[in-house]
């Protein structure tokens, strides 16, 4: 029985369906043609490249880059002047990459005296002469979030230090006057000269001791 929809490959005569070769030339029928083979299914479209934040997705969040700079200590006491009468106050953050001036404002010390508010006024008055708590708000902060807290902060890379010179104040035979001491910082362009409290003097050499500063 001829079906009519195969045919030979070679001389195009219609072919048996269970024919294995072709009745009019012999050829083998492995390579017939047939008229009613279903159409090639379509090529699906490529998939779309990946994004960088896909990858990072797909990664976990671990992938994240995370900031693991550490603080090291917190250097309070600090200061210099700005102008002819004016003085800026600066707790020194030090961490393993950097030093960070962040300028004592008022709003500041506003916001630590009132958590200091259960301590009564002797409380009060510590935070805004001594900053000492100040210094634990600084040691619980981010690095990133200490330098931009205020526009007049800034930082100096531990690698532009070239020396960095803690000097204490001499002692005086009047108990009611303070000699504060110094703190020069010599970077590649600059030199910063600060005013020290002698009451920080020994914290100051510590905490420049362990950043290698010192």
């Amino acid at each position: 029985m001829i079906t009519g929809n195969r045919f030979c490959t070679n001389c195009g005569h219609p072919l048996d369906g269970s024919a294995k070769f072709c009745a009019s030339c012999g050829s083998p029928v492995t390579g017939a043609q047939s008229t009613s083979s279903a159409p090639p299914s379509p090529t699906p479209p490529p998939s779309p490249p990946i994004s960088p934040e896909q990858n990072t997705a797909f990664a976990g969040a671990s992938a994240a880059p995370a900031n693991n700079e550490r603080v090291i200590g917190v250097v309070p006491g600090i200061s210099r002047m700005k102008g002819l009468f004016k003085i800026e106050a600066y707790h020194m953050v030090v961490t393993e990459k950097r030093l960070i001036f962040a300028i004592v404002t008022n709003q500041a010390i506003k916001e630590e005296a009132q958590k200091s508010s259960g301590k009564g006024f002797g409380g009060f008055l510590k935070t805004a002469i001594s900053g000492n708590d100040l210094t634990q708000r600084y040691l619980n902060m981010p690095p990133e979030q200490a330098l931009h807290e205020t526009p007049e902060n800034f930082s100096v890379d531990l690698s532009r230090i070239r020396k960095v010179k803690v000097e204490q104040g001499k002692e005086s035979m009047d108990d009611c006057k303070e000699n504060n001491g110094k703190l020069i910082i010599e970077t590649v362009g600059e030199k910063l000269a600060f005013i020290l409290r002698n009451h920080y003097y020994n914290i100051a050499r510590e905490t420049l001791h362990k950043a290698g500063l010192n």
